[in-house]
């Protein structure tokens, strides 16, 4: 975490690999055997992919791209019937919130297995009207259910 022009760029480009170009890989592999009509692709992102915060540029741009391709592969594919959303999971209890929290206690937020129920909740309940949009995981009528 650090000011952009402070941001070495080895290091930006290592979280843009990451986040960015292993979502575009991980789609491009996995497109051609979406089920058709009905097939549901699901791009984790973050809060911070839709609202900037100083000091975490890279983080931020690669989830700001996660958003933009959730938004792009739902249009290119909507005729198909192909479901395309970008995920918020919120504070869940990892390594990354304590690193960024400063603490080893994150104890109040979920924990990765109630994201994942969360997430099994919204692959059963999300329709094709909701592709495009990015979905809280635990701020919508999709995921209601812990």
């Amino acid at each position: 975490m650090m000011p952009m022009n402070d941001y070495p760029p080895e290091q930006w480009q290592q979280v843009l690999e990451t986040n960015l170009v292993g979502t575009f890989n991980v789609v491009q592999a996995a497109l051609p055997h979406v089920v058709r009509p009905g097939g549901i692709m699901l791009h984790v992102s973050s809060y911070l992919g839709r609202h900037g915060l100083e000091n975490y540029g890279a983080y931020c741009v690669s989830k700001f791209g996660i958003e933009g391709m959730a938004q792009i592969l739902a249009e290119e594919h909507r005729q198909e019937g192909i479901i395309s959303c970008a995920i918020d999971p919120g504070m869940v209890q990892t390594e990354m919130l304590c690193a960024a929290m400063g603490t080893d206690d994150v104890s109040e937020h979920h924990t990765p297995e109630q994201a994942a129920n969360a997430f099994v909740q919204i692959l059963q309940e999300i329709t094709l009207e909701d592709s495009g949009r990015p979905i809280n995981l635990w701020n919508e009528s999709l995921a209601s259910a812990e």
